[in-house]
């Protein structure tokens, strides 16, 4: 799902936020999405007007909110996109229709387990040591989180056995294991940048279970042991390992894989 998806209200709080003539425009326009846009120099209070929007399915907005908590407690909700720079927690019962979600990371992540219709999430700002928190929210397909450039541990995420697509950015990755258990996953991206230390490496043995992995990218994200365990994925289609050492220096598991498939080497 995405914003064209739905029909979605576009409203800009540039010249104030008249909650009952947003109301008003809604009802008469049919529409069950929101977009509501705030100035960089502005702050909206809450969103507690969302209550008052029939039959709302998406919500996102982008610029500063001081409680934006509202927005998961919407009946009926599906995707929320939140840009807002809140730090207000997730609530204890968020609404059970979620399916999709992207805001900034926050307290009361395990919220999140409750919601049993969630497939999609999308972190950003995630400055947490490790992922513990996901354990319980089996039901995640796509998992795409932001770091800070710190060290994560990927303990937490072996529960979630339905992920196919996972992305970790911006963060230092200790271990690979915990993905050994991610049988369905298709697509790992591991994004990091050129002042990330290759200390220390992982191992790419940790993949080898992975008979359905399509596309892998560990990018500027320090150093792998050896590239000798990618020639026994069946399904790789796409590998690049951009700025990121390889340690035992043999490249030609990349040339054998690159006769066949796309294939992108540290150095390139």
């Amino acid at each position: 799902m995405t914003r064209s998806d739905f029909a979605v209200l576009q409203w800009d709080s540039r010249d104030g936020l008249d909650e009952q003539l947003l109301v008003r425009q809604y009802e008469a326009g049919g529409y069950n999405g929101i977009y509501l846009r705030v100035p960089r120099e502005g702050q909206v209070e809450n969103l507690n007007f969302l209550g008052a929007l029939p039959g709302l399915k998406y919500i996102e907005v982008n610029g500063a909110v001081r409680d934006d908590s509202e927005a998961f407690k919407v009946p009926g909700i599906r995707e929320i996109v939140l840009l807002t720079r809140s730090q207000q927690a997730i609530p204890a019962e968020p609404s059970p229709s979620i399916e999709k979600i992207g805001t900034d990371a926050r307290q009361g992540l395990s919220h999140l387990a409750t919601i049993p219709r969630l497939t999609n999430l999308q972190l950003w700002n995630f400055a947490g040591k490790d992922l513990s928190w996901v354990s319980r929210c089996q039901h995640l397909a796509h998992l795409k989180i932001e770091g800070m450039g710190q060290s994560v541990e990927l303990c937490g995420v072996e529960a979630c056995v339905s992920l196919v697509d996972l992305e970790l950015l911006e963060m230092r990755v200790v271990g690979l294991e915990p993905l050994r258990h991610l049988m369905r996953l298709q697509r790992l991206w591991i994004l990091g940048n050129s002042d990330f230390a290759a200390d220390p490496p992982m191992d790419l043995d940790d993949l080898s279970s992975l008979e359905q992995l399509e596309e892998l990218r560990i990018t500027y994200s320090g150093s792998v042991r050896s590239a000798q365990p990618l020639l026994g994925l069946p399904a790789l289609k796409d590998v690049r390992l951009r700025g990121t050492e390889v340690l035992d220096r043999n490249l030609h598991p990349l040339e054998l894989l690159s006769s066949r498939i796309t294939v992108v080497g540290p150095g390139e």
